[in-house]
């Protein structure tokens, strides 16, 4: 007993000594722990520290319901001020919280109170989250302790310290990372840009509980995760817990099927974990904007928020209502109905009243935490139904402590159970305790039949009538709070006395959170409703799992979009409260409500408006609070954020403002710090010559300062003499600051001037030809999606930007249509050397326009306005050119003295701009001769000449027969010239020129055979095209000499320079085509045809069937075979054709109309039908004449199909084995027999230009 006493008084003599709290209401003092102050609930469960003495109150486990601040030792003058604010309430609810910060600023400083004085400061929510910290007259405390929500306000306004360096350090001194401790979501609460502001310290979430009793007395399911042994799965969702809420309601009175509280935002917290279970978020960003979007939350208030209310389902935590001044209305309650109500009426609504959790409640509630009287309750003895129960649990719960030695009250082995984080615990009333985690209700009813532990009473969490469920819809809230390190807004230590603030900041952080101390898991298990400290979930234990998984799937209100300080604006205007209270009570449909809640955000969220910047909140200066930012800074909108930077040097601005820049200092003043609100003007003798100066400076040596502001120098091609600047001679020149006439020189620009009057002379004399019409040479024309291409052999020099339409005249293209003198083409550029050709309304031409060769004149004003080189227009490089001649000469005239050395290489110069004109012409002459298929046709013209030395004139007909391989040749070695073009092409860019200086037929230069084969086919098929039908002929009847086999071509058999004397002068039966078609050697017709038949439909081809159709049916030449028809694909009669083109050939035989039929010239047709209307019988015979000749031809294609066919199934008769089979397999195997045609080489069909093309002569020749 003495011992006892004595430790007492000692414990007494330093409780008093070293742990004298005092409790402050303002600047009243309520003293130290004793009278008035109040243990707290949880304080039996706080760990024992080794300076509490038994039966003394201290400020640990106690505290003062009134207190607003509470301070450790005095204030004296020389002892550092260490000071914390937190805005936890001083009460049996939240005072744990409190409580743990005063244990460990004692553990921190008690032992040196002659250093340090010590203030807490337990305030409100919006004290640290707004009020004015770190500045002038107002206090910075070492570490504030604020919400979630509230840390990024700090941020905004430059007054929270990054914690990066001091994590560095941590890691550097204990080879781990400060946060690894932390919870995952804690990088997006607290670290900020890369920077770590706060370290968590208090869990903030919400949990759902229940009653079982009443869902199993009810029949209902529990809702997950306890419902995982039923034989039925729960599909929870928010509509689910409305429905099964008011059917509790229905059988146990209104109100009884959900408790919860209104209180502050709770109705925003849970409607936001609805909006993100829906896969929404509190609004979305873009580059422009930040836009609310809160429909994701209506069904949420249709199937939630309406039913539980309009329906009496929910209850406020007294019983009451949900809202404040619902029944009957307050007059706050009725403007938020009629949507106006001020930020006072919405904060009125709230109801502040903890949600109830005892053994009474009935139905669901909504709380901050679990409760331990309503989650750890006396287990019954007997044993409950386990028929639902995993069988192979059978051993019973874990024994962690067991201790026989008596003395332990039951509190106390509550209290041990909570150290090492159980569940459950067995107590017989003696001192007796064991110390237990189950896992499950079975494993429980196990050990208490076990023999050591049959006569303890059980007390566990899993004997409660009291369960948490999981949050419907997936997400639940997020909150909580974090400690931070306050700032001013330099952020660099400015004096030994700010470091030192910040470094015991730091020591207060570590220290709180260090995991050997119990502060940070007190604070938050032990209050009223206790929840897991922030730590990972990997470490957390003693919770049901319901709650663990309601932290895992937590998420802040405005998650996924960073953190924002308007979240604190939000928070008081309560947007979302006026949405809920007009959807449900008032008028305004769902979609209404939360639009106008959308637009409140939207407001909120909104960037500054720079026009209204007085007014408009979100102008507002975060560090300050005041409208705009301040003098010396200007505005920048980074990130839809208003930022506010310092002028730079040079600049300034005197007043608060929003514009976007600074303005100069004038000249003769400077600014040499960043952020200046005026400018410094110049000390004697010193200039700033320029606006925005960042320093002056002095004059130098012979300058004089001219009107305080710049030194006045001598200018260049002046000298001083007798205190005046003097000019020198015109054409001299001198340095600045020159002090005699001697100083000037003759100046460079004389000859470089000389130089330019030579370059500009010739410059012009190169230039003018192209103003007066300059032929530029056509490389070739084309068209190209259905516009016609102009591609010349040197740059067009037509300008893009002509503000006229440019005009070109064509020559020698070997095309009539486009060789009009008269009639000139519009032209735009395409690329420096192509052209699209246009019509006169500069609508693209799309007519099948095809050559290689002639060549394009401008007109004049087209040369003038639409021409350039080097992209200026050649009409003002004339005129520019003329200006600075004249200029030159005036000038070099002008300063005769300097120029009269140099006369005689200006007279050099400029005689030779006449030889350069020649040359140039020379050159571009040479263009001409350049071309691509005019070096090629040189290339061909020598070939032939080794092939055939001496081409003379024959007879026209039968000897001018051209070989297929000298047609091969042809096509071969012009084939990337000709590709899908047709004759018409060939004959005017090829075949013309080629025998333009013979005047001879092309067989006539290529060595002339005898006719074997007439061939009748239509100019406008492609050539390529053409000669694959031939080749197909060719090789059917050619044998091994199919190169050799003959060909009467009009293109290539007639001399084109004699045209009509190759028609027969008018009379068809004297043409060339007659005679060779009537030639002994003649062995018949080859008809080529191109995929519509259109050599049925020509005024000639069907002239020449006529022909062959009467030496057929005269029978007087037995080896001529009559008409073939010839495709690329093959010959149609020998089966070397596709069906296609077959039923071409036969749709074509139905409308054969000799007498409609057309001619590329209207003589050649007319001359026909005169022919034709002189026989018997006139057009109708003849018709109907070919027509059968026609369709004896296509008879014998038909039997050539079918002789293919027969030999293909008597071969296949022939190659099947004598062998029996099933009739079904066979059916399963064969399908319907397949006509084998012979293959023929694919080719690649393009689309035929128009007929009607304009010619360069006859089709028929």
């Amino acid at each position: 007993m003495k011992f006892a006493a004595l430790r007492a008084v000692l414990g007494l003599v330093q409780v008093s000594a070293h742990w004298h709290w005092i409790a402050w209401r303002g600047s009243e003092k309520l003293g130290s722990p004793g009278p008035g102050w109040l243990k707290l609930d949880t304080a039996p469960k706080f760990r024992n520290l080794s300076w509490e003495v038994e039966g003394i109150p201290n400020a640990y486990r106690y505290y003062h319901p009134n207190a607003t601040s509470y301070t450790l030792g005095s204030p004296a003058n020389g002892r550092k001020t260490i000071e914390l604010w937190q805005p936890f309430e001083e009460d049996s609810y939240d005072g744990a919280v409190g409580a743990n910060l005063r244990a460990a600023l004692q553990i921190l400083y008690g032992d040196d109170l002659e250093r340090y004085f010590v203030n807490l400061t337990s305030t409100d929510w919006e004290t640290v989250g707004s009020y004015p910290i770190c500045q002038a007259k107002q206090p910075c405390p070492n570490v504030v302790l604020l919400g979630t929500t509230q840390v990024a306000s700090r941020v905004s306004a430059e007054r929270a310290l990054p914690l990066n360096d001091y994590f560095q350090e941590f890691l550097e001194t204990h080879l781990a990372r400060f946060q690894d401790d932390f919870p995952s979501i804690s990088s997006y609460q607290y670290q900020f840009k890369g920077d770590w502001i706060a370290a968590p310290f208090i869990t903030d979430t919400r949990l759902l509980g229940f009653n079982r009793t009443t869902l199993e007395a009810m029949g209902l399911d529990l809702p997950p995760p306890h419902n995982q042994n039923r034989s039925t799965e729960l599909e929870w969702t928010w509509s689910r817990l409305a429905e099964i809420a008011c059917q509790i309601s229905r059988s146990y009175g209104d109100g009884k099927g959900i408790v919860m509280t209104s209180d502050w935002d709770e109705d925003f917290k849970l409607f936001m974990s609805m909006v993100h279970s829906a896969g929404g978020a509190l609004y979305k960003k873009s580059p422009e904007s930040r836009t609310c979007d809160l429909n994701t939350g209506a069904d949420a208030v249709e199937d939630f928020w309406k039913p539980i209310f309009q329906n009496n389902c929910v209850s406020g935590g007294d019983g009451g209502s949900y809202w404040s001044g619902v029944s009957p209305p307050s007059e706050a309650f009725n403007r938020t109905l009629r949507g106006t109500p001020s930020e006072a009426d919405l904060m009125s609504l709230s109801k502040y009243v903890t949600t109830a959790q005892d053994l009474d409640t009935i139905g669901f509630f909504l709380s901050t935490g679990v409760n331990e009287d309503t989650s750890l309750k006396a287990c019954k003895t007997t044993s409950r139904n386990n028929s639902g129960s995993d069988s192979s649990v059978v051993a019973g719960c874990a024994t962690i402590v067991f201790d026989r030695r008596g003395g332990r009250s039951l509190s106390s082995c509550k209290q041990l159970m909570h150290d090492v984080l159980a569940d459950t615990v067995a107590h017989d009333g003696e001192g007796t305790c064991a110390v237990l985690s189950c896992k499950s209700i079975w494993q429980l009813e196990r050990s208490q039949s076990l023999r050591s532990l049959k006569h303890l009473q059980f007390y566990s969490e899993l004997c409660s009538d009291i369960l948490y469920a999981d949050f419907p819809g997936f997400f639940s809230f997020l909150g909580g709070a974090g400690l931070m390190v306050p700032k001013p807004v330099s952020s660099s230590c400015t004096d030994v006395e700010e470091c030192s603030r910040r470094e015991e900041g730091w020591r207060i952080i570590e220290e709180l959170r260090n995991s050997s101390s119990p502060w940070m898991l007190q604070a938050n298990t032990m209050k009223a409703a206790r929840l897991p400290p922030p730590l990972p979930l990997t470490l957390i234990k003693d919770f049901p799992a319901s709650v663990l998984s309601a932290l895992e799937r937590a998420i802040p209100p405005q998650y996924p979009n960073n953190p924002r300080p308007e979240m604190d604006r939000i928070e008081r205007e309560k947007p979302m409260r006026l949405a809920l209270v007009r959807a449900i009570y008032g008028n305004a449909s769902t979609e209404e409500a939360l639009g106008e809640a959308s637009e409140i955000v939207n407001d909120i969220l909104s960037p500054c408006n720079a026009s209204d910047w007085l007014s408009d909140p979100s102008c507002a200066y975060a560090p300050d609070g005041l409208q705009g930012c301040p003098e010396g800074h200007f505005f920048e909108l980074q990130d839809l954020d208003m930022v506010c930077q310092p002028c730079p040097v040079g600049k300034f601005d005197p007043s608060r403002s929003v514009t976007r820049a600074c303005k100069n200092c004038s000249r003769g003043t400077y600014s040499s710090v960043r952020g200046s609100t005026e400018c410094t003007a110049c000390g004697p003798g010193m200039i700033a010559s320029e606006e925005g100066q960042r320093y002056c400076s002095y004059c130098p040596v012979g300058s004089v300062p001219k009107a305080g502001a710049e030194c006045y120098d001598c200018p260049a091609d002046f000298y001083e003499d007798a205190g005046s600047c003097l000019p020198c001679s015109p054409g001299f020149q001198s340095g600045t600051r020159s002090s005699t006439r001697a100083a000037c020189s003759r100046k460079p620009e004389v000859g470089f001037l000389i130089l330019g009057l030579i370059a500009e002379v010739t410059t012009l004399v190169l230039v003018l030809p192209i103003l007066f019409r300059r032929s530029v040479p056509i490389a070739d024309m084309h068209v190209d999606c259905e516009r016609v291409v102009l591609k010349t052999w040197a740059r067009h020099r037509v300008s893009r930007w002509s503000p006229l339409p440019v005009k070109v005249y064509l020559r020698d293209t070997g095309d009539t249509r486009l060789d009009n003198p008269k009639v000139p083409f519009r032209v735009r550029v395409r690329h420096a050397e192509e052209l699209w050709l246009l019509d006169e309304s500069n609508n693209h031409i799309s007519i099948d326009f095809n050559t290689s060769m002639g060549s394009l004149q401008l007109s004049m004003a087209s040369t003038f306005f639409g021409a350039s080189t080097h992209f200026l227009p050649i009409g003002l490089q004339v005129i520019l050119l003329l200006v600075a001649i004249v200029w030159t000469a005036i000038t070099l005239a002008s300063w005769h003295e300097a120029t009269e050395e140099l006369l005689g290489v200006l007279v050099i110069g400029l005689s030779g701009s006449p030889l350069a004109a020649i040359m140039y012409a020379c050159t571009w002459r040479s263009r001409f001769q350049s071309t691509p298929i005019a070096r090629r046709l040189t290339h061909f013209r020598e070939k032939l000449r080794d092939q055939n030395p001496a081409p003379t004139s024959c007879e026209r007909g039968p000897a001018r027969a051209v070989s297929a391989a000298q047609i091969s040749d042809l096509l071969c070695y012009f084939e990337d010239f000709i590709r899908q073009r047709n004759m018409y092409y060939v004959g005017s860019n090829i075949l013309l020129p080629l025998t333009r200086p013979e005047r001879l037929s092309y067989a006539e230069l290529a060595g002339p055979h005898s006719v074997q084969w007439f061939v009748s086919h239509f100019w406008g098929m492609a050539f390529k095209d053409f000669v694959a039908s031939l080749r197909h002929l060719a090789d059917d009847i050619g044998n091994l000499d199919r190169k050799n086999v003959t060909f009467w071509v009009c293109s290539l058999s007639n001399n084109q320079w004699k045209v009509q004397s190759e028609l027969g002068e008018g009379d068809p039966l004297k043409s060339s085509f007659y005679l060779a078609l009537q030639s002994p050697s003649c062995k018949g017709t080859a008809m080529v045809l191109d995929a519509s038949a259109e050599p049925l439909t020509r005024s000639w081809c069907l002239f020449e069937v006529f022909q062959t159709c009467l030496i057929t049916s005269s029978g007087s030449r037995e080896d001529f075979s009559g008409l073939l028809l010839c495709t690329p694909q093959g010959v149609l009669q020998h089966g070397g054709a596709s069906l296609d083109a077959v039923m071409g050939v036969a749709e074509q035989l139905s409308k054969i109309s000799l007498q409609d039929a057309t001619a590329t010239r209207l003589k050649d047709k007319e001359m026909i039908d005169s022919c034709v209307l002189a026989l018997p019988g006139g057009f109708r015979s003849v018709n109907v004449f070919v027509r059968d000749c026609i369709k004896e031809a296509l008879e014998t294609v038909h039997q050539s199909f079918e002789g293919d066919y027969t030999n293909l199934v008597q071969a296949l008769d022939r190659a099947l084995p004598s062998v029996p089979v099933s009739p079904v397999l066979l059916g399963q195997a064969c399908g319907p027999p397949v006509t084998k045609r012979r293959s023929t080489p694919s080719s690649l069909e393009l689309p035929m230009p128009k007929r009607g093309s304009t010619p360069f002569f006859s089709d028929a020749v």
